[in-house]
């Protein structure tokens, strides 16, 4: 795996999921993506062990601001996501850059 992502540096795999169609397409476009060339596929998934990074006081515990998880550098995700995995965790609720009332479910599990 050599894509470095939000939260998955190079040889860290996960799964990108969105709340909602709007926040899907609008992390997606952000990147120029050719839509033509996609396919959304909707799938409701529950995780059991997940830290919530929606969650303001979860934030304030690691202390990190919402700027620092939805600005442009990725090095604090980075750091967040290789913790979330070494604890155990199956994955990260976490706002979206890109929409304001969208999350992002990143999942860990089976990778």
């Amino acid at each position: 795996m050599k894509a470095s992502h939000r939260y998955t540096d190079e040889g860290l795999g996960g799964l990108y999921g969105a709340n909602s169609r709007k926040t899907a397409l609008s992390e997606v476009t952000h990147w120029n993506v050719d839509l033509s060339s996609r396919v959304l596929i909707s799938k409701n998934l529950q995780l059991n062990n997940v830290l919530e990074l929606t969650n303001s006081g979860v934030r304030d515990t690691l202390g990190v601001s919402l700027n620092d998880i939805t600005g442009n550098k990725y090095d604090i995700t980075h750091q967040i996501g290789s913790w979330v995995k070494e604890q155990g965790y199956d994955g990260i609720l976490a706002p979206s850059a890109r929409n304001p009332t969208g999350s992002n479910l990143i999942s860990f599990f089976g990778f």
